[in-house]
């Protein structure tokens, strides 16, 4: 069992929820926001939750949202993705408003490849070219000629994906993340949750479980130690807890 208590991921992703339909498909970008839900996101029917794993596909977001609304059109389509990964493929706003493939997507902006930069910042103590410079969003969503929506805060970003799902049609919604002095609001990032084993707990760290740095193994082999849970591998661990959950 998870317990979600990273904010402003927690209020974030439970606005998220309460707002996107039990059947709707969501998938699930490479962005901080976009990793979170990976153990956490409430799944109540088969194939609703879509990512891209370890495989790590910036980008691959979008053009999947687009895909799943097609197969599958009775469905709506909720897609989370970052700036960085949105601009890989922002051009098809442009196949969504010709088609009319009615895909809401839900872009969180901190003006850069904000993992990358999170790494950088941890092993060199820098960027080092991570931050990224974005179009205006809404007018760009307007140019396309789809729906754009833009959150005042993160939190409401519930509200503005209800209002969106309720339109049917293709829609933008951009949720920046960025604090007063205009840097990325970094607690977007891995929260420490726990994972439970046949009964047995472990405190384990999402999104870095993968991390190879000695200092992400060590916290990784305490938490284990700490626990009778057996020193499984952590993608092995990463596999038996989505699956759990639904989500693979």
């Amino acid at each position: 069992a998870a317990l979600d208590t990273q904010e402003p991921n927690h209020s974030i992703l439970s606005a998220l929820r309460a707002a996107t339909p039990e059947d709707a498909t969501v998938i699930a970008g490479m962005t901080q926001i976009g990793y979170y839900p990976r153990p956490l996101w409430p799944v109540y029917r088969p194939r609703t939750y879509l990512a891209s794993s370890s495989s790590g596909n910036l980008g691959f977001e979008v053009p999947t949202a687009l895909g799943a609304k097609v197969a599958r059109p009775e469905r709506s389509v909720v897609c989370i993705t970052g700036d960085g990964g949105f601009m890989y493929n922002s051009q098809e706003l442009s196949t969504a408003a010709r088609e009319k493939i009615n895909v809401v997507i839900v872009l969180f902006n901190d003006e850069a490849y904000g993992n990358v930069a999170r790494d950088l910042d941890e092993s060199w103590g820098g960027s080092h070219g991570a931050a990224v410079s974005n179009p205006d969003f809404m007018k760009l969503a307007d140019a396309y000629g789809v729906v754009g929506m833009r959150a005042t805060k993160p939190t409401e970003v519930g509200e503005l994906v209800r209002k969106a799902v309720g339109l049917d049609r293709p829609v933008l919604v951009e949720v920046r993340v960025i604090d007063n002095g205009g840097r990325p609001i970094r607690g977007l990032e891995a929260g420490h949750f726990r994972l439970e084993v046949d009964g047995q707990r472990a405190a384990i760290e999402s999104v870095r479980w993968l991390d190879q740095t000695p200092g992400a193994q060590a916290e990784a082999a305490e938490a284990r130690a700490a626990s009778d849970v057996p020193a499984l591998p952590d993608r092995l661990l990463l596999f038996l807890f989505q699956k759990d959950l639904g989500s693979s």
